[in-house]
């Protein structure tokens, strides 16, 4: 009896009485160690399908059903709301029948918690565990819901050992992505008898992924494509104020729409304009007050937001806190938001019905400049118009930029003033600011008519990535003990296995050979880099062959998250342990590795600039001299002069670290100086708007400071600031 047998419980015993059974979970074998074939388990979905659903099956959803039931991996290319999650939960009915194990990946956590909390519906909560980092919740159930980036680290630390069977990538066009592709590459590439389905609405030509991923584990793969959308889209064009074009909106009915900024700020800015509008009638004012009465809306952001969404206007970005994204999402999905302005994360997967999408812009920064929108981005953003079941049709809108606009409002003055036989208003046209990015009817139409670009491989390697692998080293007496370690694992007496691990990563990955060739050389350098600083071991057995692996005096979870990672460890070492302030100063290298929370560096910026001014008028200090010294004003960097010290030493060995890896900085340890609470330091700096962002800083100066600062250097300072 497999481990997945003596997991799944009998449907009947397990039901709360009077309960009813989870549908799909009613429709598996009732005797735990009982088994459908392929064909009996796709007829008892499809009776799911039909008469608890009452759906009839899209053709390209029929295929891709029987190429999955038949055993080959799945390609599934088609647009927004045309049925891709019938098809990813098949799946994983499919490895419940047959007893296996099937995960499901995406991008954003939020998608993968609205996943966990839909399996649950289906299959009861026994059998669904959820994994994301921050969580984990049953995770040796026999379906798992997880961000792409825990598949692919346990797919490094423990190869193909207790791999799920079966796994579901959801938004697969983030293979292209810049930093994170590396994710969604590493299974494909290990997991030679796990099959995939890969979906998402904006894949771009697959030809070459699908010819590598059958040829690696030498199962068939089915590429299903359709354009069909089961709610077509119209496209339009405006070059009225925003507000405006906003009222005609709800004037002609095409609300709930979503409000698509590239910005934080001008998603909240936006929000409170809106507020003007009359958006929510009375009973639904009643009904959201209602709902709010029960939430927790406690931080400094809290009044702000309650006062928005009582307006039937939602804000939806990254700087919130998760529990208001997802009371958004909530008040969405019933129908109680009439406009929600978000930032482009939005469009990832998140079921929130939207009946327009809006574009404010269609130029964003990408993290290193402004650009006009790829075609993919725009597509994948577009696709959350119009709601199956409700809509007869979709709307997709751009706003013309602002000196358009104002352009037109100009001409229309004038004319006015023409009819009147008066002079109109002077002056030259409007121009674009210089630098500012433009777009224009003509740049929307050619977005609206092009195919997603074509996903390119970008994998990479780094430190984090090595350590991982040279985990899998450690002895067989250490790897047993591992509370961590999959059901199935065999440890190995060959202690270099990790590193021939990573070589054939390298080599089987979908780069160029030319790639490949630069990223093994990268890979041994990042090796000698981690030899030195004693990180990894390399020791003779008893057969003369060498023993690689990770130092025993380090961590069992200990990792490398940043590109500083290496520079951290030793850097502590090099700190006084008998300092008053050793631990705090452990700290602040901690969050010297991690990159700015920006909003909040620059909210320290303005309050230290506006201490020293108001200190400068009291002394009556002269203007000039007001300025020049507010110029100099940073935020706060403890150990700014050791830090860059040590990096410039660091560099001399390890050339690949630049001086602009590093970020000296006063977040946490600012709030554990002052015994600031969270609420305290969002007030202290007026912050609230970027709660979120000051959240995830907060999680990653947690997590860098337990796994990465070496557990010898963990004195019980750093253990009590942990």
């Amino acid at each position: 009896m497999t481990d997945v047998e003596r997991r799944r419980p009998n449907p009947e015993a397990h039901a709360a009485p009077g309960a009813p059974v989870p549908p799909l979970l009613a429709r598996l074998p009732s005797d735990p160690s009982g088994r459908f074939d392929s064909d009996e388990a796709l007829d008892r979905y499809l009776d799911y399908v039909a008469s608890e659903l009452g759906l009839v099956l899209y053709a390209h959803q029929e295929e891709a059903l029987l190429e999955l039931f038949a055993g080959r991996h799945v390609i599934l290319n088609t647009p927004t709301g045309s049925g891709k999650t019938l098809v990813a939960t098949a799946l994983m009915f499919k490895a419940m029948a047959e007893g296996r194990r099937a995960w499901y990946t995406a991008p954003i956590k939020a998608l993968v918690n609205e996943k966990f909390f839909a399996l649950c519906a289906d299959f009861g909560p026994e059998q669904v565990g959820m994994l994301t980092g921050d969580a984990s919740i049953n995770p040796d159930a026999p379906l798992i819901c997880c961000t792409a980036e825990i598949l692919a680290n346990q797919v490094l630390r423990w190869g193909e050992a207790g791999a799920p069977n079966d796994v579901v990538m959801d938004e697969f066009h983030y293979y292209g992505d810049r930093d994170r592709g590396w994710a969604w590459q590493v299974p494909l590439i290990v997991l030679q008898d796990t099959r995939f389905l890969l979906m998402s609405a904006t894949l771009g030509d697959m030809g070459d992924i699908a010819d590598r991923l059958a040829e690696r584990s030498g199962r068939e793969t089915a590429w299903v494509q359709s354009v069909h959308r089961p709610v077509p889209l119209d496209y339009g064009w405006r070059e009225s104020p925003l507000h405006e074009t906003v009222a005609d909106l709800v004037d002609e009915g095409r609300v709930p729409a979503y409000i698509v900024s590239f910005t934080r700020r001008e998603c909240n800015e936006l929000a409170q304009q809106l507020t003007s509008l009359s958006l929510a009638d009375r009973s639904e004012r009643k009904e959201i007050g209602r709902r709010l009465a029960s939430a927790d809306l406690s931080t400094p952001f809290g009044k702000e937001f309650s006062r928005v969404l009582r307006q039937g206007i939602g804000i939806h970005h990254a700087g919130m806190l998760p529990r208001y994204r997802r009371l958004v999402e909530r008040l969405a999905q019933d129908g109680l938001l009439q406009i929600i302005c978000g930032t482009d994360t939005l469009g990832v997967g998140v079921n929130i019905p939207i009946r327009t999408v809006l574009f404010s812009k269609l130029a964003k920064y990408d993290g290193r400049k402004v650009g006009i929108l790829r075609a993919r981005d725009f597509h994948q953003i577009a696709g959350r118009a119009g709601r199956k079941g409700f809509d007869d049709r979709g709307s997709v809108i751009a706003q013309a930029p602002g000196h358009i606009i104002d352009n037109r409002k100009r001409q229309a003055k004038q004319a006015k003033a023409q009819r009147r036989g008066k002079r109109g208003p002077k002056g030259k046209p409007k121009a674009p600011r210089k630098g500012d990015v433009t777009w224009s009817h003509k740049t929307f139409k050619s977005l609206v008519s092009r195919p997603p670009e074509p996903l390119g491989s970008r994998f990479h390697v780094n430190h984090g990535m090595l350590i991982q692998v040279l985990q899998r080293a450690r002895d067989d007496e250490a790897r047993a003990e591992d509370p961590a370690a999959p059901s199935g694992y065999v440890a190995t007496d060959d202690r270099s296995g990790g590193y021939r691990f990573l070589v054939d990563l390298i080599l089987g990955n979908h780069d160029k050979p030319r790639r490949k060739a630069r990223q093994l050389a990268r890979a041994a350098e990042l090796f000698r880099g981690l030899r030195r600083a004693g990180i990894v071991t390399v020791e003779p057995d008893d057969s003369g062959h060498a023993r690689v692996g990770v130092s025993e005096l380090l961590q069992a979870d200990f990792s490398l998250h940043q590109a500083l990672s290496l520079w951290l460890v030793d850097a502590v070492q090099m700190l006084d342990p008998y300092d008053d302030d050793h631990a705090l100063n452990v700290l602040t290298l901690v969050e010297a590795t991690l990159e700015h929370p920006w909003p909040i560096i620059k909210a320290q910026q303005y309050k230290a600039r506006g201490a020293l001014m108001d200190r400068l008028k009291s002394e009556r200090v002269d203007y000039d001299e007001r300025m020049r010294q507010l110029d100099q004003i940073e935020h706060p960097q403890p150990l700014a002069d050791f830090i860059h010290g040590t990096l410039a030493l660091h560099a001399e060995t390890h050339p690949w670290v630049s001086e602009s890896d590093v970020h000296p900085k006063s977040i946490a340890r600012e709030m554990f100086e002052g015994y600031l609470s969270f609420d305290d330091y969002v007030r202290r700096y007026n912050v609230q708007r970027s709660e979120g962002i000051l959240l995830r800083y907060i999680s990653q100066v947690w997590r860098t400071l337990s796994q990465n600062v070496p557990e010898p250097e963990q004195t019980e300072g750093v253990l009590d600031i942990a």
